[in-house]
């Protein structure tokens, strides 16, 4: 997991050394509304619009690396490393793993609400990072990750970039 802002993002991208971030950041700016975008080498881009969630489950993916980029909102994006949770079973059609909340080892509930998945979190090893506009979040995929949370900022409607990066693309 690296977060930091966009403009020092060069740090980053020399983990892929065949990615075009310049071209990719370029296009995503142009990019007027939600949808897909394709680059080269397999390298796609998701935006979209949504409502924050006020319940979520960590996921993560074995066959891409993302990056995600709030471009209007904000959210929290809780991360927590795969090796600290339970398996999960995985959809390899969608390149997803969703591990159950009540299967993390050491979790708290903070919202005691008994739901799957509602706020738990790891409490040894977990980041809470709050997405703004302007910053990135690279999650390897050894990063699980619970994506889409509320803020509290009500009417806080957001548009986000997701970057996905095939894992074969990582520097060797």
């Amino acid at each position: 997991m690296l977060y930091c802002p966009l403009d020092a993002f060069e740090s980053a991208a020399t983990l892929f050394p065949r990615v075009d971030f310049f071209d990719i950041f370029t296009e995503i700016e142009r990019f007027n509304g939600e949808g897909r975008l394709t680059f080269e080498d397999g390298v796609y881009a998701n935006i979209e619009s949504y409502e924050p969630k006020r319940e979520s489950c960590f996921e993560s993916h074995r066959r891409y690396a993302d990056i995600q980029i709030v471009l209007r909102g904000s959210e929290y994006i809780d991360v927590c490393p795969v090796s600290a949770l339970a398996p999960a079973s995985y959809d390899e059609t969608r390149d997803i793993s969703f591990y159950d909340a009540d299967d993390v080892p050491g979790s708290e509930d903070v919202t005691a609400s008994g739901k799957n998945c509602a706020g738990k979190f790891c409490k040894t090893h977990q980041s809470h990072i709050h997405m703004t506009p302007g910053n990135a979040l690279l999650l390897l995929p050894e990063d699980a990750h619970k994506p889409c949370m509320f803020d509290g900022i009500w009417g806080n409607a957001i548009l986000k970039c997701v970057i996905k990066i095939p894992v074969e693309q990582l520097k060797a």
